[in-house]
Order: structure tokens, then C-alpha cells, then sequence
């Protein structure tokens, strides 16, 4: 769940064919609203050539060795631009990675 059910991405994610709003679980044992208070702690990985939380995930899957895959859901063409534009752009910052592993 590398967007955490849309929960990284926010209301601004939730566009197209996605719903405006989420109730109750999506997933078997999903929790929607933890989720997104989780995200919310993960602002500070948007900066510099980082533009948004699903950005930061999908490059966080793709700078370990040996995942050239990342499955995503989408739910407008705009979406699925961002996260091929992610292909090739490298790791996220070490500092930004730092801060993560404190969160861990």
C-alpha cells in the first residue's frame, strides 16, 4: 500500500474517478483515519525536487535495490504523470531519510 489507500495523497489526491471521501475502511483491517493522521507527520519529505507525499513514496519504494515496481492506484491521468515522472529521479534526501528513521 505505497499510498496508504489514497491516505497519502490527501482530499487533493482524491479526485477523478476516486471518492471525494472515504468511509470506513477500504481494505480488510484498514485504518483510513490513522492513515492520514500518519501521512500528515510526513510533510516535512516535500522539499526541493520532492512535490508531494505520493512523489516521496513512490521514489522511497524505487531507491531500494532490486524493486523496479511500484503499484499505485489512480484515479485521473495527472496521477499516473507524477508517478512515472518519478523513474529515474534518485533517492530521497539522506536528511529527509534521517527524519524517517526517527519516525520508525
Amino acid at each position: 500500500r505505497v499510498m496508504a489507500a489514497g491516505a497519502l495523497g490527501g482530499e487533493k489526491a482524491r479526485r477523478g474517478y476516486a471518492a471525494p471521501y472515504v468511509r470506513g475502511p477500504m481494505v480488510p483491517g484498514g485504518e483510513y483515519g490513522e492513515d492520514e493522521d500518519r501521512a500528515s507527520r510526513l510533510d516535512f519529505l516535500v522539499e526541493g525536487d520532492v512535490e508531494s507525499l505520493p512523489q516521496a513514496a513512490v521514489r522511497f519504494v524505487l531507491m531500494h535495490m532490486g524493486v523496479s515496481v511500484v503499484l499505485v492506484g489512480f484515479s485521473d491521468l495527472g496521477q499516473v504523470e507524477e508517478a512515472a515522472a518519478c523513474s529515474g529521479r534518485g533517492p530521497l534526501p539522506e536528511a529527509s531519510m534521517g527524519r524517517l528513521r526517527g519516525l520508525w
